[in-house]
């Protein structure tokens, strides 16, 4: 098995994310492949290599250095042949071959090299565990992924991404207390990690603790150096602001920006004399600004002079009304100008009567590792085109997704959708969205547009665990997949949605149908 893992070494070139297993910060460019590799050692958070036992054999040590710097690929190849040409290699062996493996991309034989690395008894096996299950959250096959989760803690309790990996499992697959307890345990084992801090937030947003749940997220951020990025400003602690200017950086999931920006209309409400910037991602920049809350959208740079103050949005809700009623008092707070309105209508045919008007969004952004399991495979959705009374609309920015797809009968205005206020005037025409679960989602809910949320089987914090609403949004019915965890066929949720459109259209021909947009 190891020879034939070792002869596929080099048939992938290293893809332009492969990063080296473990991670390790970039080196200064003085520094030597010793002083990389000690800072690699340190930094690893799976259940780490010794120094020792690299140093026992020069040509280990070498195969290391070179995971370490990123060395030459084809000499790393070469090494790890030599070290596999002698009897009987070490558990460090063939974990190292599985580090390289996995390294270069080469997944398929890095799972494989890793099945054999796991069966030893000691701290190499804890660490082919601790990477496996890693592998198969990243693919969504949590149950797989379970028993070698928790053999990793239980080989190498001290290794907090052993522990964060077995949390992920049990969150993903409920109830959350112990998943909980096992974030909480990995921050103990290092508070000064952000990720933890993040995955215990959603973990806690996820069960319905929003204050509590915000507050580690909040704690993530401050820990991974948000308030440094652009200036010296001191960070607002929710004191009264009077007239200053208070910076509100967002460095995450758009979505996750469109849901939260909601706390801005609540703390202008609290603050009507302070002006409000927000550093925006380019493609959210028009839609934040025609909200109207906000005194400037930034996009690029920051001088210190635009402000006096600076907050991350996820600090906002802690500094907000978090009841049930209170998220969405300022319901619905994203507009489309009036005449941004009346160009998005001429993007569309004349309404035909009776008929809805349906925006359809399938897929989210491929470079999202877990974009395969809020995805539906195009073909699973024809039964939706089967229902009588529909216009579809597709909800893609680029052309050449519906020119790939092998016929369909959606309306495409790829050429119109530059950024999220063209998507937000289009839906403004609409009188339902379909979509999985991305960015969509959010703006038409902040629209007031109805929608209808295509949910993966993993629970998304914002959405819980069960029913068919959110208290975030009024607009927003959950069509749940029936799981479990990591399942990506989804033809029976499909199946649902049909049911539902079926009875939609009836209601339109009985008079219920948008009639027009909302001018705001």
């Amino acid at each position: 098995m190891l020879s034939r893992l070792l002869s596929r070494f080099g048939a992938k070139a290293p893809s332009s994310d492969a990063s080296p297993s473990p991670p390790g910060a970039a080196a200064p460019t003085a520094a030597t492949p010793s002083d990389v590799l000690h800072t690699w050692i340190r930094q690893d958070t799976f259940p780490a290599y010794t120094l020792e036992e690299l140093s026992d054999d020069p040509l280990r040590l070498e195969i290391a250095e070179l995971l370490a710097t990123r060395g030459d690929a084809q000499r790393l190849q070469q090494a790890l042949g030599e070290l596999f040409s002698r009897p009987a290699p070490t558990a460090v062996d063939r974990m190292l071959l599985a580090d390289a493996l996995r390294a270069r991309g080469s997944s398929e034989q890095a799972e494989a090299a890793l099945h054999e690395a796991a069966g030893d008894d000691g701290r190499m096996g804890a660490r082919a565990c601790a990477r496996l299950a890693d592998m198969l959250v990243k693919r969504g096959q949590f149950a797989h992924a379970q028993p070698f989760a928790e053999c990793a803690v239980a080989r190498a309790p001290e290794s907090i991404s052993a522990r964060i990996t077995l949390a992920d499992v049990l969150n993903a697959q409920g109830p959350a207390a112990e998943a909980i307890a096992q974030y909480r345990k990995a921050i103990s084992l290092n508070p000064e990690l952000p990720d933890v801090y993040i995955m215990l937030g959603l973990a806690l947003l996820l069960e319905g603790d929003l204050r509590e749940g915000f507050r580690h997220w909040g704690r993530a951020e401050v820990l991974g150096g948000e308030y440094q990025r652009m200036s010296a400003a001191p960070a607002w602690d929710g004191s009264p602001l009077g007239g200053q200017r208070l910076l509100i950086l967002t460095n995450y999931g758009m979505g996750d920006v469109v849901q939260i920006v909601r706390f801005v209309a609540q703390l202008r409400e609290r603050e009507p004399r302070a002006r409000f910037c927000l550093h925006a991602p380019v493609p959210l920049a028009g839609l934040m600004a025609d909200t109207g809350l906000f005194e400037r959208v930034h996009v690029g740079s920051i001088d210190q002079d635009d402000f006096d103050r600076q907050v991350t949005l996820t600090h906002l809700p802690l500094y907000g009304d978090l009841d049930g009623t209170g998220l969405r008092r300022c319901e619905h707070y994203l507009k489309v100008p009036p005449a941004r309105l009346a160009q998005a209508a001429g993007w569309l045919p004349p309404r035909r009567y009776r008929r809805l008007r349906v925006g359809l969004r399938w897929a989210g952004l491929p470079s999202r590792f877990f974009d395969a399991l809020r995805s539906v495979p195009f073909d699973l959705l024809r039964p939706l085109f089967e229902v009588e009374g529909v216009d579809w609309v597709a909800l893609v920015e680029d052309s050449q997704v519906l020119a790939a797809l092998n016929g369909h009968p959606m309306f495409g205005v790829a050429e119109h959708l530059r950024d999220f206020g063209d998507t937000a005037a289009l839906m403004s025409h609409l009188d339902l969205v379909i979509s999985v679960d991305t960015a969509v989602v959010h703006v038409a809910a902040g629209l007031n547009v109805p929608v209808w949320l295509l949910a993966r089987a993993e629970p998304e914090w914002r959405w819980g665990r069960t029913g068919d609403r959110t208290p975030w949004y009024g607009a927003v019915r959950i069509f749940r997949h029936p799981g479990p965890p990591g399942r990506t066929d989804w033809s029976a949720m499909v199946r649902e949605v049909a049911a539902a459109l079926t009875q939609r259209v009836a209601q339109a021909g009985a008079g219920e149908q948008r009639a027009s947009p909302r001018v705001q």
